[in-house]
């Protein structure tokens, strides 16, 4: 489990997303294609076995869904 006192947003920004997928479409998906505003969240999380702290890439709609966005 990962202690949320480690997780720290990095950056938050509105954006416009071209469709339903959030900007990371997942092959063999339909999304409607409406222009869906939300937000792109990058968050860190600080393991202390890491000399780094590794980000990862949220997407967002203004309705609460929630996805990773990791390549």
């Amino acid at each position: 489990a990962v202690e949320k006192e480690k997780i720290f947003v990095v950056r938050a920004e509105k954006a416009e997303w071209n469709d339903s997928s959030l900007g990371c479409p997942k092959e063999g998906q339909f999304y409607a294609q409406v222009i869906t505003p939300g937000y792109k969240v990058i968050l860190s999380y600080n393991h202390p076995l890491a000399e780094f702290q590794k980000s990862y890439e949220y997407h967002t709609d203004k309705t609460g869904n929630f996805i990773s966005c990791e390549p």
